[in-house]
């Protein structure tokens, strides 16, 4: 990387240090352009060079999650448990990026919006789905699942994963859901793929 490939990503990052602040301070509607580039002491133009308000969020959410997936400890490769914790062990895939959807429900709620709206692109249907796509395959297929079961039921777990996510996020949830009920609710649908499986068992 050249020397003003790297003055670039660092303004980059400045910027959305800056946003990821002002947006929790001041809350998404309130946090202006301005203010942004006032905080990471950089033009207006160089903020708006990274992104629009809209682009900024996502920004910020996916570099939040994709941090979270690189310190979480469920990395790929290691143990799993049997097939009857599957859904304890795709939970524990999950519970570090949960946090980002309960601290602050109104920011999730309009990255949710943004998304269902299709104007910007996020990382979570592109290279954080496929890591966590990798990982729940891993698991099944630890859990006995031959491969392309093990794969298409890892598409299905996160999709319904982003899902539950969604919901609570995004769709007019006000109650502002907390950690245990989030986890709750995705330990029920991890828990349904097993229960189609046992169904499936004792019907051979």
């Amino acid at each position: 990387m050249g020397v003003r490939d790297e003055a670039r990503e660092r303004t980059r990052a400045r910027v959305l240090d800056s946003a990821a602040h002002r947006f929790r301070q001041d809350g998404f509607d309130a946090a202006t352009i301005r203010g942004i580039a006032d905080d990471a002491g950089v033009s207006v133009g160089s903020v708006l060079a990274v992104g629009d308000k809209q682009s900024l969020l996502v920004e910020v959410f996916d570099r939040g999650i994709a941090e979270l997936h690189r310190q979480a400890p469920g990395a790929r490769g290691s143990a799993a448990g049997p097939a009857s914790s599957s859904a304890e062990a795709l939970l524990a895939i999950v519970k570090p990026f949960l946090g980002l959807f309960t601290a602050d429900p109104a920011l999730a709620r309009r990255y949710a919006a943004i998304l269902v709206a299709g104007a910007h692109r996020s990382e979570v249907f592109d290279s954080l789905a496929r890591r966590l796509t990798d990982e729940f395959g891993d698991r099944f297929e630890a859990a006995g699942r031959a491969p392309a079961e093990a794969r298409a039921r890892a598409r299905a777990a996160y999709y319904s994963y982003l899902g539950v996510l969604f919901s609570a996020a995004g769709a007019g949830d006000r109650t502002s859901p907390d950690l245990a009920a989030l986890e709750g609710r995705l330990r029920d649908v991890f828990a349904s793929f097993d229960r189609e499986e046992d169904r499936r068992g004792a019907a051979s």
